[in-house]
């Protein structure tokens, strides 16, 4: 089925003509998103059970996330304390 647009003619592609652009496409975000996926179910394990079933959620605790917050504030308040214009 070609179609005209603009002055050029255009092949379209329709039914299961399409399947392996999808599959490609489906492929390509699984290999995209999940290193995001791994990265989430990490942070949200407790920091002895990130390594037991990797994959899988088991148990989550955001004290990880809180810990790492509260380290990162007081680093700030800190070196922002400290630093002082040395002129």
């Amino acid at each position: 089925m070609a179609t005209e647009y603009q002055g050029l003619e255009i092949d379209r592609v329709t039914g299961w003509r399409m399947a392996p652009r999808y599959a490609l496409l489906v492929v390509v975000s699984v290999i995209v998103l999940f290193p995001v996926y791994t990265t989430v179910i990490a942070s949200l394990k407790p920091g002895d059970k990130v390594l037991d079933n990797p994959l899988v959620p088991d148990s989550f605790t955001l004290d990880v996330l809180r810990n790492a917050w509260s380290a990162a504030t007081s680093i700030a308040t800190c070196s922002t304390a400290q630093s002082s214009p040395s002129w």
